[in-house]
Parts: structure tokens; sequence; C-alpha cells
């Protein structure tokens, strides 16, 4: 081979190892939501939980599965503040709850007589309301809550966009935390605010998609199994799958699966399991 071309393929070879090992060491996104006016998200959201109650060889279960389709949309954009005013709309839903007992209590907006039973007088009049406007700023945290239906603090524990960013540029295996307070409304509590912290690392950047990682942990863990009880559902782990360009989540898995040993007692114990997977469609 020419000595020439023996150095241009040399070069040719190093410039794609150096580019490709550039293109991944330094995919970034930018660390935060950037929205539009008049643009519309749903998503399909399955969520189960299921909660055990042991006594020695005596067992209760409690098994909730909801299917949801929810609308979300930009009414505005403030370009000062960095925001956007959102309406949340519930446009499907399909909820069963199975008793200890065996009952089941279910609702379907879909089904003809879904006014009927217990569930359907409360949730049928939500089907394609408006349940909620909020205003998000473009790190993703709610700012204010405007809703008959569900308390503000709802959404410091679970954002509507799933992930809050710290508004700087991020790039693969980078993390933050946002610390936060779970409030515990009736019937789990009476207002009370419990400190927790939620963990963010970036997994992976592929092209227009960045993988997060996601854990939530109490600041400090409650000294009692009473006090441990009804925080477990705020503990969740899992992904989140968002747009590079716009820092909106595409598709989500997140998981819990805890267990306070002895909590009423010895050889007693309460286990929580929930799998909530959203995933954006058209």
């Amino acid at each position: 081979m020419p000595a020439q071309s023996m150095v241009f393929c040399v070069l040719a070879v190093l410039f794609c190892l150096f580019n490709g090992f550039s293109t991944h060491a330094f995919a970034q996104i930018p660390g935060e939501m950037r929205f539009q006016k008049g643009q519309k998200f749903r998503f399909q959201v399955d969520h189960i939980t299921e909660v055990t109650d042991s006594q020695g060889e005596t067992k209760t279960t409690v098994k909730n599965t909801v299917l949801v389709t929810k609308l979300l949309e930009i009414l505005s954009v403030d370009e000062s503040t960095r925001s956007a005013t959102i309406t949340l709309k519930l446009e499907k839903l399909k909820m069963e709850t199975v008793r200890p007992n065996g009952q089941i209590l279910a609702f379907d907006s879909a089904a003809k007589n879904k006014d009927d039973g217990p569930l359907g007088k409360s949730l049928a009049p939500l089907i394609g309301k408006e349940i909620a406007r909020l205003k998000v700023d473009n790190q993703g945290r709610v700012l204010e809550v405007r809703s008959e239906q569900t308390p503000a603090g709802r959404y410091e524990v679970e954002p509507v966009f799933l992930v809050v960013f710290p508004g700087k540029t991020l790039q693969v295996n980078e993390t933050w935390q946002r610390a936060y307070n779970a409030t515990l409304d009736p019937p789990a509590g009476t207002g009370e605010k419990v400190p927790m912290v939620q963990t963010y690392k970036i997994q992976s950047i592929d092209g227009p998609k960045a993988t997060i990682q996601l854990e939530t942990a109490w600041k400090t863990e409650p000294k009692t199994a009473n006090d441990q009880m009804p925080l477990l559902q705020y503990l969740p782990q899992g992904t989140v799958v968002v747009e590079t360009a716009s820092g909106l989540p595409l598709e989500a898995t997140l998981k819990i699966d805890r267990e306070i040993k002895d909590s009423n007692g010895a050889g007693s114990s309460y286990k929580f399991t929930s799998t909530y997977v959203e995933r954006r469609v058209e």
C-alpha cells in the first residue's frame, strides 16, 4: 500500500474512533423542559398496587388495578418566568379493587352503565373534564395547582412530568437530587409533612432519547412501623425515558417492593408492591 494511502486510512480510522468516543462521552441534554403553546401529550398509565398484611399464617391482601388515559395540554407559555400553564384531563379510566374477602369494586368509563355502583357516582363525572390546572416551570416543578379533585401536595410527591431537572446541561452518568416533602393527607395522616429526597442519574443518551434512573428515599427513616407504612407508596425507583431536545417524558417504569417485618408484633409483616408503567401515545 502506498505510504500516502496508508496515512489516509490510519487518519480515517482515528477520526471514526475519536468521533464516536466524543459523541458518546459528550452527548448532552439541556437539563430542562421546553414547552410550546398548544402542545398536547396523551399518556397511557397502567398502575397496579398490592398490600399484604400478615399475622402469622393469616394474610389479608388488597389489590388495586388502575388503567387510565390522561391528556396534558399546554395552554400558555410565560417566557419571563420560564413556565407553562397546563391542563390535566382524564379521557379514560378503568379501575378494579379486590378486597380481602374477594369482593370486587370496579369502574369502567367505557361501560354503558358506568354511572352505576359505588365508584361510578364519584368517578364518572371526572371523565373528559379538566381535573387540574397547573403552572409548571422549565425544571418540571409544579408551582401552582388549581384543582377540586387532587390536593396540591400530590404534585410535589408525583411531578406531573415525573422528573424534576436541575436546570443545567447534563451528561451521561451525571447525578442530581431534589428535596421535597410528602404530605400525609387523610386517611393516611392529618397533613403531616415528611422530608423526602429523590436522586436522578443520566443512565444513557441515545440520539433523541435519554434514559434517567430514579430512586426515592425518606430523608430520615421513620422510627416506627406505623410511621413507615403510609410512606411506602412514596418510594418508587425505576427509569424514565425523555426526549433529548425537550426533556419531556416518553415512557417510564417505576416500581416499589417494600416489606416491614414485625409491623404489628413478632411474626407479623406489612408488604407494599407497586408497578407503574406510563407511555406516551399519539
